[in-house]
């Protein structure tokens, strides 16, 4: 699954949300909403799995609810998204 998360990103070549992931998810497979009943919690654990691998970085950004996530070679040293 984290493996899914990583391709979504990297699809829509933008740092998304939570909340933008999961619609992506949902088209690419719609048998998942069966599966879960909570599925932002569900995507939550793939996501912080993700983040601990290092293999998605959280951006935060101030005046927005929660975190963007980003592919490590978006980053600079500093944290910072690459312009």
């Amino acid at each position: 699954m984290v493996t899914k998360l990583v391709f979504l990103v990297t699809k829509a070549g933008k740092p998304l949300r939570s909340a933008e992931i999961i619609p992506l998810l949902k088209d690419r497979q719609p048998e998942i909403i069966k599966k879960q009943d909570r599925l932002e919690k569900y995507i939550s654990a793939f996501l912080n799995t993700a983040m601990k691998h290092e293999r998605l970085i959280p951006y935060k950004l101030k005046g927005v609810r929660g975190n963007y996530y980003c592919l490590p070679e978006w980053m600079d040293e500093d944290g910072k998204l690459n312009q």
